[in-house]
């Protein structure tokens, strides 16, 4: 038993959640420039100031991503350990806050990011609607992830 409920609920939800993070950590090699894009500029919003190169981050996040998405993938697969999902679950939650900045820029700087690339078309902007919705989104996983990662440590 999880707090997700049985076992088996709980590793479909991490299967669920492991695949966008894999695709989306791909898409970080496929459409670099976009994602340095939703990159907050130094002084964006007149106080934001990050060290190192957009491309820079963008390498690491999607490396972050690819890991942790294969971690909650496979946690809870015979012959890998079991905290291997819990772990995972826990680095994806720290990763979804540290990039909720760039999702921040994209919605104040009226940037679409890769999101411009899957869309084909030479103008694209993304509704205020699509922002709430990215918000709400993001912040169901980040409970969700909160809640695998939980359950691993109170059934210790």
């Amino acid at each position: 038993e999880t707090i997700l409920g049985k076992r088996s609920i709980g590793l479909f939800v991490l299967r669920i959640i492991g695949l966008p993070f894999v695709a989306g950590g791909v898409a970080h090699f496929v459409y670099p420039e976009s994602y340095a894009r939703i990159v907050p500029c130094w002084g964006a919003w007149g106080w934001w100031y990050i060290p190192w190169s957009p491309k820079f981050h963008v390498v690491w996040s999607g490396i972050a991503e690819i890991l942790g998405g294969l971690g909650v993938l496979f946690g809870g697969v015979p012959y890998v350990p079991g905290w291997v999902g819990p772990w995972s679950a826990n680095a994806l939650f720290a990763l979804t806050m540290c990039v909720t900045p760039a999702n921040l820029f994209s919605l104040t700087h009226d940037e679409p990011g890769p999101l411009k690339n899957f869309s084909g078309a030479k103008e694209f902007r993304l509704s205020p609607n699509y922002h709430v919705r990215r918000m709400l989104a993001q912040a169901v996983v980040l409970a969700t992830l909160y809640l695998v990662a939980v359950s691993y440590w109170i059934r210790k």
